[in-house]
């Protein structure tokens, strides 16, 4: 169990058991009011599309549009990093941590928009994908090297 600088107490499914899970409760007025925060993908799915629906945005999101959006908004993620290396890049990114938050929330939307289309269980998909890319990139041959597959 943790306390966050506001006060609340959050305690932690461990990642093993599905993901971070954390429940956010704040007592008030001898009433306990629970704040919703969602933590698993499920959660953070269903709350995009209901962000999105809400403000009836559905009739603007093609695939092609939303793959689009999700590139521009990866664009400004590399856009925080551009002109900088080395230790003045991770020194940019650790005092615009909140910006580097905010777009890769911003990828993270669109990426879960279009699982949530599209009807894609992402904890699936992106387990599945690593059971692939660990039979492409195994161990013993790719530990410690930038190869390509094809090139180990």
């Amino acid at each position: 169990m943790s306390v966050s600088k506001l006060g609340r107490k959050a305690s932690d499914q461990p990642a093993a058991e599905g993901g971070t899970r954390r429940a956010i409760r704040r007592v008030n007025h001898g009433k306990t009011k629970q704040l919703v925060r969602a933590r698993n993908l499920d959660a953070l799915t269903q709350a995009a599309a209901r962000f999105r629906d809400d403000r009836d945005w559905k009739q603007f999101h093609n695939p092609k549009d939303m793959a689009l959006s999700m590139c521009l908004e990866a664009s400004e993620v590399l856009e925080l990093m551009q002109w900088k290396n080395g230790a003045e890049l991770i020194a940019h990114l650790h005092a615009r941590r909140e910006d580097l938050a905010d777009e890769l929330s911003d990828v993270l939307y669109w990426v879960l928009t279009i699982a949530h289309d599209f009807d894609i269980e992402l904890s699936d998909a992106f387990r599945r994908k690593l059971a692939k890319s660990a039979k492409k990139y195994p161990i013993d041959k790719s530990r410690g090297r930038a190869s390509k597959y094809t090139e180990l």
